[in-house]
């Protein structure tokens, strides 16, 4: 029905926001019941990858800042497989989903320098497919992976990368909050 469908795309562009705006745990509880809600009404579509990719990438996200959080864990992971599935299928969005959501899991998994080249890996193929947006936020996370990993130079420079592409892409919120947040672990400005 149209309100379903209008309840779908409302709850899309939440989570999607909780993922762009780094709201991981929001946007993993809005994903729990909001993706399964979604499946069992409308199967596939650009409209549920979408969501399905936001939503493990704040599964992801929210389980490295509690890793305790095995629940968001496994979803993530079942999730993931499914995207996998859809890829060999031929859909057209998930090459880079896929490739950003791999770079999550080594990421969570402490493979920090896997992490690191899947998310380059992403941001190339988010680049080659015009989505900026998914490019900032790879990079943004690549930034996150490289500080971890104790390179400063290469956390500044993705920082750097992803404010330039979400003032691109037009997210100034995100721009404000990154170059805030570069100033507080830098003492610098983006």
């Amino acid at each position: 029905t149209i309100v379903e469908a209008q309840t779908s795309a409302m709850i899309l562009h939440k989570i999607r926001l909780c993922a762009v705006l780094g709201d991981y745990e929001a946007g993993a509880k809005m994903s729990v019941d909001g993706l399964k809600a979604y499946l069992a009404s409308s199967m596939g579509g650009a409209m549920g990858s979408n969501l399905m990719f936001h939503s493990v990438l704040c599964w992801y996200a929210a389980s490295h800042a509690k890793p305790a959080n095995r629940a968001y864990r496994k979803l993530a992971r079942k999730y993931h497989r499914l995207l996998k599935d859809w890829k060999k299928q031929g859909h057209p969005n998930c090459p880079h989903y896929i490739t950003i959501l791999d770079a999550e899991k080594s990421y969570l998994d402490g493979r920090l320098n896997t992490a690191r080249e899947h998310y380059k890996e992403a941001i190339k193929a988010a680049a080659k497919r015009g989505f900026i947006h998914d490019q900032a936020m790879a990079s943004e996370r690549l930034g996150d992976c490289s500080m971890d990993s104790r390179d400063e130079k290469s956390a500044k420079q993705s920082y750097r990368e992803a404010v330039r592409l979400f003032t691109q892409w037009g997210a100034m919120r995100k721009v404000d909050e990154l170059k805030a947040k570069v100033v507080r672990i830098f003492d610098d400005s983006a």
